[in-house]
C-alpha cells in the first residue's frame, strides 16, 4: 500500500517499545522498528510478539492512528449504538470489556470476533456486513421482505419466521454458508436450494 512520506517518517522515528508500554501490550524485549511494525499484518503482529489476536488488532489500529496523528473515527459508543440497532446487544459487555472501537471493529475478522465472544456464525456475518452499512446509513439492495417472498415462491414458507426474526436481507444472504443454515435449523434437503439463492440475492 502507498503511504505518504510523512507517515513513513513518523513510523521510522516512533519507539515501538515505548508505544507498547503506553498501550499496556504484554510482550518482552521489542526489537523492531516503526516501519517494520507498520508493514505487518494483524496475524504477523500476533505471531511475532506472541500476543492475543485481540491485542494484535488493537496494536494494528492504534499504531496507525498514532503515526497518522488522527483520533478514533468511530469510538466505542458507536459500536454500542450499532449493536443495539442490530439487535445484538447481548455482545455489548463483551465489546466494552476489550474496549473495541469502530475502527477496530472494521478490521476484525471471524477469528477475532469469536475470541471477543461472538459465537454464532450468523452473528459474525451480521456484524461484518451491517456495521459498514450502519456507518454509511445505507440500505440493502435486496430486503428481508424480498428474501421471504423468494422462500414462499419456492415452497419454504416455514422458514419465513426465522428469516424475519433474524432480519436476513440480501447482503447477509450473500455471506451465509451451510454452517449458518444449520444454526438456523434449516433442513438438510433445503440447504442447497437456499444457498443457490445467494446467486440471486
Amino acid at each position: 500500500h502507498f503511504l505518504p512520506k510523512s507517515t513513513v517518517a513518523r513510523a521510522k522515528s516512533t519507539d515501538v517499545a515505548e508505544f507498547f508500554t503506553e498501550n499496556d501490550v504484554p510482550t518482552d524485549d521489542v526489537q523492531i522498528s516503526g516501519n517494520e511494525l507498520l508493514l505487518m499484518t494483524k496475524g504477523e503482529i500476533a505471531n511475532v510478539f506472541k500476543i492475543d489476536p485481540i491485542v494484535a488488532l488493537k496494536v494494528y489500529v492504534l499504531f496507525r492512528r498514532k503515526i497518522k496523528c488522527i483520533p478514533a473515527i468511530h469510538d466505542v459508543s458507536t459500536v454500542k449504538a450499532f449493536l443495539q440497532k442490530a439487535m445484538l446487544q447481548i455482545y455489548i459487555t463483551k465489546f466494552e470489556k476489550y474496549e473495541i472501537d469502530g475502527d477496530m471493529l472494521l478490521e476484525a475478522n471471524d477469528s477475532i470476533l469469536k475470541r471477543i465472544g461472538v459465537k454464532k456464525c450468523l452473528h459474525c456475518i451480521k456484524i461484518k456486513v451491517l456495521f459498514p452499512r450502519y456507518l454509511q446509513d445505507s440500505e440493502p439492495d435486496c430486503s428481508c421482505e424480498t428474501i421471504c417472498e423468494w422462500l414462499k415462491d419456492n415452497g419454504m414458507e416455514k422458514y419465513i419466521p426465522i428469516f424475519e426474526q433474524e432480519k436476513i436481507d440480501g447482503d447477509i444472504m450473500q455471506n451465509i454458508d451451510e454452517k449458518c443454515l444449520k444454526e438456523l435449523n434449516i433442513d438438510d434437503k433445503d440447504m442447497d436450494t437456499i444457498l443457490q439463492m445467494k446467486i440471486q440475492a
